[in-house]
């Protein structure tokens, strides 16, 4: 983690007194330990300007998709269903049972 408090004020200056940067730095640490993937991304995120304030919090949010990566589920196929409203029935015929006379 200390490696990326380090790499983190490398990038960003304004972090050195923001107590949120140990928390970033804790999440970059989770995500990438040996900062091999992680680095390019934050070196990316500090390209843009970043607001006086928060600045650490700033980077999280740039850095969301690779810090908290969201898996995509894919099912296998399943038979379709038509979700579509469906016609009434006619006013004669009762579903599913005989019809009605009058």
């Amino acid at each position: 983690m200390l490696n990326w408090i380090s790499r983190i004020h490398q990038a960003a200056p304004g972090t050195v007194e923001d107590p949120a940067t140990i928390r970033l730095a804790r999440e970059c640490a989770e995500a990438d330990p040996d900062g091999h993937s992680l680095l390019i991304h934050l070196e990316d995120a500090v390209r843009r300007p970043l607001p006086d304030d928060h600045q650490p919090d700033a980077l999280r949010y740039r850095l969301e998709a690779w810090l908290h990566p969201v898996w995509e589920v894919v099912r296998t196929a399943e038979p379709h269903h038509d979700l579509r409203r469906q016609p009434p029935p006619s006013p004669g015929r009762h579903p599913g049972g005989p019809a009605i006379r009058r």
